[in-house]
């Protein structure tokens, strides 16, 4: 009896080392159908071209606003026009005006007639969107139209037609499901490198994911688009950053769970993020008559680079490792005549030092906590109240957009500065990414558009205005 009670130590040990040796990833074929439903989405505006202004009417502007503040509108008129070709779908109807990209977010298909989801904040209140479609590239900018707008739950509906074939609708979890995946791996889609358009024509519009864990059961929050409503979300460690909005949160299966919304405004987005519960775009899409696929199976483990018939094959060889490894031990203890007590002594340390070895937390502020401390970067007039710790190598966006360092200030732009820092190399700076308002350091110099400026601690900047300042400081 004692030696059976050893085996299946034994035998739960091994398990657990396999396991976390070979480790459990989402289908390659599932992963790359979920990709092919993840779409970037464009926001375009009018702008005014000075360029092609009467003489007299810039020469009017030139006296009116100065030098400084002409030659600084024609720089940002100049990068404008870089942008234009990704609105080309849009016509002005005057010389004088043309459209630009102002902002991207994520997207994700949900059936063949090119209905997409989004969040409420990629597209606000625009009604020029573009999707980028077949080959990811400017001449495949597809006219979007906006269907549902709930700006409540922060949830868009748009609609495409003709939608390329390379495109698979995406399927959406249960959500009674969702209750029961807390510790569960998930994956969160989307494109946050073409977060700042300053340099979208230099990326190649491919989605990316980052794996993560449901940290806690669904809970009611109130989110940055409204302050009256609750919204159920999903708190997951799967990495969300700007433009990283409206892409989905999927499982194993590659089933929709929620879409990914934002981060905490005072605390980086890699540990913590949240994503609207899938239930509220089941309701907008019932309210629009809209056809979904929802799936209520369940979920098995796919064992990372092994297809479904190796990895029963697997099964097989468990079984056998294991059964050598109890055939082992009864040799041993009848060879060598270990009493129990010393195995059992032995079985205790050996696990102990796997645990320590092994354990994870769920939490990413553990492995926060050990790297160093740069500085802190402290909010003061308008911003007072928010704090955060600058560890490791890192950066951070800072405007109006939810998946950043966000103010609710209008006159900070959506991705209005980037906020970066060096650990090992000791340094901080600030970059102003073409900001409408500008970047200013506390002197009152400005940071030029799309240029950096070093900080140290005990220096400080603000946006815009004075009053939207922060701190660099050693320490909370």
């Amino acid at each position: 009896m004692i030696l059976i009670k050893y085996c299946r130590v034994f035998i739960v040990l091994i398990g657990m080392m396999f396991i976390h040796s070979v480790g459990y990833s989402i289908d390659k074929k599932i992963y790359h159908s979920v990709k092919s439903a993840v779409l970037l989405v464009g926001v375009c505006t009018k702008q005014v071209d000075i360029d092609l202004l009467p003489a007299t009417t810039k020469q009017a502007l030139l006296s009116k606003f100065g030098a400084t503040k002409f030659k600084k509108a024609m720089a940002k008129l100049k990068h404008a026009k870089k942008l234009a070709p990704y609105c080309s779908k849009f016509s002005s109807g005057k010389n004088t005006f043309f459209y630009r990209l102002r902002s991207t977010g994520s997207s994700f298909l949900i059936n063949k007639q090119g209905y997409l989801i989004t969040n409420f904040h990629v597209v606000g209140n625009y009604s020029n969107i573009v999707v980028f479609d077949a080959n990811r590239s400017m001449a495949n900018a597809k006219i979007a139209k906006v269907v549902w707008r709930n700006k409540e739950n922060d949830l868009a509906i748009l609609k495409i037609d003709n939608i390329s074939d390379e495109r698979k609708p995406i399927t959406l979890a249960n959500p009674a499901l969702i209750n029961s995946l807390v510790n569960s791996d998930v994956w969160s889609l989307g494109y946050p490198g073409v977060s700042n358009t300053s340099a979208v024509q230099l990326l190649s519009f491919q989605a990316k994911s980052d794996k993560g864990v449901i940290r806690a059961k669904p809970e009611e929050r109130y989110l940055m688009t409204n302050h009256s409503v609750s919204t159920s979300t999903i708190e997951h460690s799967a990495y969300i950053n700007s433009g990283n909005s409206g892409g989905p949160l999927v499982d194993y299966c590659g089933k929709v769970l929620g879409v990914n919304q934002s981060v905490p405004s005072v605390t980086r987005g890699r540990g913590i993020g949240w994503s609207v519960h899938i239930k509220h775009v089941i309701a907008g899409l019932q309210l629009n008559g809209i056809d979904y696929t929802v799936s209520s199976k369940s979920c098995p483990y796919y064992i990372a680079g092994v297809s479904s018939t190796l990895s029963k094959l697997f099964d097989y060889i468990i079984f056998a490792t294991l059964l050598m490894l109890i055939i082992m031990v009864v040799w041993l203890y009848k060879k060598r005549n270990l009493k129990p007590a010393g195995l059992t002594q032995f079985m205790r340390r050996e696990m102990s030092r796997y645990f320590k070895t092994n354990s994870k937390s769920v939490k990413g502020s553990e492995k926060e906590a050990n790297q160093t401390l740069v500085g802190v970067l402290k909010g003061f007039g308008t911003l007072e109240g928010v704090d955060l710790e600058m560890r490791g190598d890192d950066e951070i966006v800072i405007g109006r957009d939810s998946a950043g360092l966000t103010t609710p200030i209008d006159s900070i732009g959506r991705k209005h500065a980037c906020l970066y820092w060096q650990a090992h190399l000791g340094v901080i700076w600030i970059e102003d990414l073409k900001s409408t308002n500008g970047t200013f350091l506390e002197n009152g110099e400005e940071v030029s558009p799309g240029e950096k400026a070093f900080l140290k601690v005990g220096a400080g900047f603000y946006l815009s205005e004075p009053e939207n300042g922060f701190k660099i400081v050693d320490k909370l």
